[in-house]
């Protein structure tokens, strides 16, 4: 039974280091390809939704992009739809200035709500999200004292840093 264990436990550690290794070789090929939100982020939300939520995304678009009246264009990385919820999912390979989680949560949010054909339907309850392949302590925390989810890539794909933090807003 000993010998079982340590094997299993070599065994994962090898897996480990598989899945480790693959996210680098993704990062580095969604960088130098520039498609992380349509490569990576979009294809792997239903999944994070699911799992975290327990409820299926309804529609999911990349690179929605909307004119405003004064005929300004808008882009919105991913915008995915799931019940009573509309994510917006602000998208960089590094995100990691204080400055984009501002813009997001302070310009592109309002404009999504204000232009996103969505919300002239019906109400749903904005989340904002920002993606990256690693993200710094500091933006995290910043992004869950706005109320943002941060994402990431992680051993099972794409995963929620700040779910707990963020929880009682959403």
């Amino acid at each position: 039974m000993a010998t079982f264990k340590n094997e299993t436990k070599v065994y994962m550690e090898r897996l480990d280091n598989i899945i480790a290794d693959m996210n680098r070789k993704w990062e580095e090929l969604a960088i130098k390809m520039g498609t992380i939100d349509k490569d990576i982020v979009a294809p792997g939300f239903p999944f994070l939704i699911e799992k975290t939520f327990n409820f299926s995304v309804e529609d999911i678009g990349v690179r929605r992009r909307i004119k405003d009246q004064e005929g300004n264009s808008w882009e919105f990385d991913v915008v995915a739809r799931a019940g009573e919820y509309l994510f917006i999912i602000d998208v960089k390979s590094s995100y990691n200035k204080i400055e984009y989680i501002k813009y997001f949560y302070e310009v592109l949010l309002p404009k999504a709500k204000e232009l996103l054909p969505e919300f002239k339907i019906r109400e749903y309850r904005l989340v904002g999200c920002i993606a990256s392949f690693r993200l710094d302590d500091s933006i995290i925390y910043k992004a869950s004292e706005m109320g943002i989810l941060a994402i990431s890539l992680g051993g099972s794909y794409l995963n929620f840093l700040n779910f707990e933090e963020v929880r009682s807003n959403l």
